[in-house]
């Protein structure tokens, strides 16, 4: 699991798997996630995407059908085939519909494992979502998870913010692009302590290259994207400091440390001292990480519409 959820859904009614997927997203945005959710509108749709690709079912963090989805349909047939076809993980399910008496009698006579039960009420619908997801998230609220999770993160935005960075500099005319690497010149010259070859070299080199991960580190990268950011006026936030106090300082605390065992609860050990991730303190992580990732869309966006 990363930043995003992945849920699939088998349900034939579009009006209220739309409704229900919005107040299910709020959800997961609350405890730190993107919720990503497919859609296979009857068992049919299912078997065909699940037959074309021996690995369909393995993206996903939790599957939720429909009861009744039509004539032959019942979820349980469906629900039975996913259990014994040797291919899938034994991925969580939630299975709902009205007659919560016959999805207990069908899930007791098929012995069927790893499934809850849900009303279609989208009240009760919710309640049961929020609860069977805590449970799927539980583990990368671990210590030694969250450090997986934040560092890989960490690193995915990195590379999107060097092809971010060419492809603006894609974009530019010579004028612009002249002003840019006088300033990308200045910065990553900062970091080779004034070695006099190093120097000559960088200054043979195209802007392009320049900005590309070789010569500088995120901290000098994210510098260039926020003087786009402020140069163009997408936003008014300061995009190199946010970037660098929630993404590159936390992903090096967590890199650079080692676990330890302080009154029976795991602790990392950190240059600044001992550091605990309470629940809400991984939440909080997360959530910087995705608004990091929007913030970067939004200025992906820009720079293809220029």
């Amino acid at each position: 699991m990363n930043l995003n959820y992945y849920t699939l859904w088998i349900e034939n009614e579009p009006e209220w798997l739309d409704s229900t997927i919005e107040t299910v997203s709020n959800i997961v945005s609350e405890h730190g996630f993107v919720l990503q959710s497919d859609r296979c509108f009857s068992a049919e749709e299912f078997y065909q995407k699940n037959s074309a690709n021996p690995h369909f079912l393995n993206k996903y963090d939790l599957i939720l059908t429909d009861f009744h989805l039509g004539p032959g349909d019942d979820g349980n047939v469906l629900i039975n085939k996913i259990r014994d076809d040797k291919r899938s993980p034994f991925t969580d399910i939630i299975f709902y519909g009205q007659d919560q008496e016959a999805i207990s009698q069908r899930l007791n006579e098929h012995f069927i494992e790893g499934v809850y039960k849900s009303p279609r009420d989208i009240g009760l619908f919710s309640t049961k979502f929020e609860k069977v997801f805590e449970s799927t998230i539980k583990k990368v609220q671990d210590i030694s998870m969250m450090r997986g999770l934040v560092i890989s993160a960490a690193s995915e935005l990195a590379i999107r913010v060097t092809k971010i960075t060419q492809r603006y500099v894609e974009k530019l005319d010579p004028n612009a692009k002249s002003e840019l690497r006088s300033y990308v010149l200045k910065i990553v010259k900062e970091r080779i302590d004034g070695s006099s070859k190093k120097q000559v070299e960088l200054n043979g080199l195209e802007l392009h290259d320049l900005v590309s991960d070789h010569f500088f580190d995120d901290s000098q990268k994210v510098r260039i994207l926020n003087k786009i950011y402020q140069q163009h006026k997408i936003s008014n936030f300061k995009f190199s400091k946010d970037y660098t106090d929630e993404v590159i300082s936390v992903r090096n605390d967590l890199g650079h440390c080692e676990e330890s065992e302080k009154n029976g609860k795991k602790v990392l050990v950190t240059r600044k001292g001992e550091k605990t991730f309470t629940d809400e303190e991984c939440v909080e992580v997360r959530k910087k990480l995705i608004n990091h990732q929007q913030r970067l869309d939004i200025i992906e966006s820009f720079i293809e519409r220029m």
